[in-house]
């Protein structure tokens, strides 16, 4: 019986690990992902701009 409760008060811990641990990495890790694309769609829209240009003095 006394291991059963020890292991249920570590499964308890460990899962406000996983929280206090995973959200702040996994919304560090949106935000970087985040930015990173929307850095990548606006390089994507110059480039399109640029072809679209090119295109209209041909």
């Amino acid at each position: 019986m006394n291991g059963d409760i020890g292991f249920t008060w570590d499964w308890g811990s460990f899962l406000w690990l996983i929280i206090f641990v995973w959200l702040p990495v996994g919304v560090i890790t949106y935000l970087a992902i985040r930015a990173r694309f929307k850095k990548k769609m606006s390089e994507l829209e110059k480039r399109i701009e640029k072809l679209e240009q090119e295109g209209s003095t041909k």
